[in-house]
C-alpha cells in the first residue's frame, strides 16, 4: 500500500490547499475562479486524483505564484522557515549586544 502523504499528488494538493488558505479563499470561490468543481478541487488537495501541469499552469497564472512554488517539499519550506528565524535571532542578539555596550 502506498503512503498517500509521500506522493508528489499529496505534496501539490497541500501546496495548492496552502495557496487557497494563505488567499482567504473558500473552496467553491477558488475553483470557480479555475473552472473545476468543488468536488475536484476537494480530490487534488487530497492528492486522491492527479492533476495535470495545465491545470498546475493555471493556477500559477491567476494567482500570481511561480510554478515551482507547486513542487517544492516541505523540506525546502522548513529550511527556508529556519532561516528567517535564524536571522530574527541574530538581529536580535546584535541588537541586545549594541544595547548592553551603551550601558
Amino acid at each position: 500500500m502506498i503512503d498517500n502523504s509521500k506522493t508528489i499528488n499529496f505534496r501539490i494538493g497541500q501546496r495548492i490547499r496552502h495557496l487557497r488558505k494563505k488567499l482567504k479563499c473558500s473552496g467553491t470561490v477558488f475553483a470557480k475562479r479555475l473552472e473545476i468543481s468543488q468536488q475536484q478541487l476537494s480530490r487534488y488537495e487530497r492528492g486522491t486524483n492527479r492533476i495535470s501541469i495545465e491545470l498546475i499552469y493555471r493556477i500559477s497564472e491567476k494567482f500570481d505564484v511561480h510554478i515551482s512554488y507547486f513542487l517544492q517539499s516541505n523540506y525546502i519550506s522548513s529550511i527556508e522557515q529556519h532561516r528567517k528565524t535564524q536571522e530574527k535571532n541574530n538581529q536580535l542578539i546584535a541588537e541586545s549586544c549594541i544595547k548592553n555596550d551603551f550601558n
